[in-house]
């Protein structure tokens, strides 16, 4: 009996099991299923499945078309660009057919051409770059293949296909890699059409659209044949491929055209006809792109008094300080234009009167701050020159030179950015200081931020010196370096 009680016994034992690992299991099992069913229809997988080779090769394609896209295009590129595209969507029409080898092939192509795109935009257009180098206002930028406007920064990248709109009181200035710069006056829009530097023949080509507006061109001599910068209006093109300064506007409503060239020659098309301009010349296009006759602008006019930064100081208690602006006389039948402005792009103006008769005005007091003030002159004709050189006067109140101030103003520099053979550079230093690049006054805002550009002077390595100077005296000197690969 002992032996049989022995022989029925059971013995019992159990786990827990509980239901995060249960969850986890059937995880798992949900997980390999359709792995598994991705597999049979070719979607992942390892091995040579047909179908996962011709998405794989679409998903790369649709990759590097993203990143060509996304770039600039010079117009003898454009065609690589094209056929990226069209095979993309070839492949994608065979995957949708089930062909999966034609789709693969169809989606290889599209990567070759988008590589050969890459690299040659990447050898032609390595420094091919623009940078705001001023704003003013409401400045707003729409980047290519984009619907929105968004707000400009100034270390905002600008490429080709972006557009830059400026306010009825705003306006900018922007840096091309060749070291032109193009000033947007307010209420305009410019399209960049065409970045393109080729390092091998340093050959660079800029090119613009005027939607509408106004627009100042200041542009460097070139090297090369075959350098230019270049803006079209509806129906005018201006070339120029040296130094010139020259201005264009485009009437959106009447869709006319005017050009004045102020400095160097530029070469004005249209209707199939062009015409070389001067200096101080000006012609207009109607809408119908008819030119009319080569007119000749007055000359501009030379500021003498007050000097440029000139400083004027108040007493505390008084309402403001008398200006006393001065300039030379034309000594011709006319006026003059006269422009003062709180900012040096003049976007908002103080004073814009145009039949001054005078070379010397007496302003009325003026509150303190800081100023900027132009001259122009105008024929009877209504035909005016350029504006003069821009000059700046400060007015401050009257103190004290504190005489144990034995501390150097602090001077930083924020921005150092090498364009080609100049430098934008972009610091603050201390309010009311005077500071110089390389021996050339720089302007200082009245928070002691400062914005300019300095020209470098050779190939190799440019020490480029920053000099602050406080109101006791004290200096701060601070050595920055550039390199130039390639210079004229």
């Amino acid at each position: 009996m002992a032996a049989r009680r022995k022989r029925d016994r059971v013995l019992l034992d159990w786990f827990n099991v509980s239901y995060q690992t249960l969850f986890l299991a059937g995880l798992v099992i949900l997980v390999l299923s359709v792995l598994v069913t991705l597999y049979v229809k070719g979607y992942v997988g390892v091995g040579s499945h047909p179908r996962a080779e011709a998405y794989r090769a679409i998903r790369d394609a649709d990759h590097l078309l993203e990143l060509a896209m996304a770039e600039g295009s010079p117009e003898d590129l454009e065609p690589l660009r094209q056929k990226a595209r069209s095979r993309l969507g070839e492949a994608r029409q065979a995957l949708a057919e089930t062909s999966f080898g034609a789709a693969e092939q169809a989606a290889v192509e599209s990567q070759q051409a988008s590589r050969r795109f890459l690299a040659r935009v990447a050898g032609k257009a390595s420094t091919a770059a623009v940078q705001f180098y001023k704003l003013e206002g409401k400045v707003q930028v729409k980047k290519a293949r984009q619907l929105i406007w968004m707000d400009a920064t100034k270390k905002l990248r600008l490429g080709a296909g972006d557009q830059i709109k400026t306010g009825s009181s705003a306006s900018a200035e922007i840096m091309y890699f060749n070291g032109t710069i193009t000033t947007i006056k307010p209420g305009s829009i410019l399209e960049i059409k065409e970045l393109f530097d080729d390092p091998e023949t340093r050959v660079q080509k800029v090119r613009e659209t005027l939607r509408t507006g106004r627009l100042v061109s200041n542009t460097l001599p070139t090297s090369v044949a075959g350098s230019f910068h270049e803006v079209t209006t509806e129906n005018a093109k201006i070339l120029a491929t040296g130094r010139s300064r020259f201005e264009t506007r485009f009437d959106e409503l009447n869709t006319d055209t005017l050009v004045g060239v102020f400095q160097g020659s530029a070469v004005v098309q249209s209707g199939g006809r062009e015409r070389r301009l001067g200096g101080r010349e000006q012609v207009s296009i109607n809408s119908k792109g008819s030119m009319s006759a080569t007119l000749k602008l007055p000359p501009t006019p030379t500021l003498l008094e007050p000097i440029d930064q000139k400083i004027f100081t108040v007493g505390a208690n008084e309402q403001g300080s008398q200006i006393e602006l001065l300039w030379e006389d034309m000594e011709l039948p006319g006026a003059y234009h006269l422009q003062i402005s709180s900012s040096s792009l003049f976007g908002q103006l103080l004073l814009d009167k145009e039949d001054v008769t005078s070379i010397r005005v007496k302003l009325p007091p003026t509150k303190p701050g800081s100023y900027y003030w132009r001259a122009a002159f105008r024929a009877p004709n209504g035909l005016e020159s350029a504006f003069s050189e821009t000059r700046k006067f400060k007015v401050l109140t009257g103190r004290v030179m504190n005489v144990d101030d034995t501390i150097a103003p602090q001077l930083v520099i924020d921005d150092f950015m090498v364009f080609s053979t100049q430098v934008i550079v972009r610091g603050h230093t201390e309010s009311g200081a005077i500071l110089e690049a390389n021996g050339k006054k720089v302007d200082v805002g009245d928070d002691g931020s400062f914005t300019t550009i300095v020209r470098l002077r050779r190939e190799g390595r440019n020490r480029v010196r920053f000099v602050a100077q406080d109101a006791a005296g004290n200096e701060t000197v601070v050595d920055r370096f550039a390199e130039v690969k390639a210079y004229g």
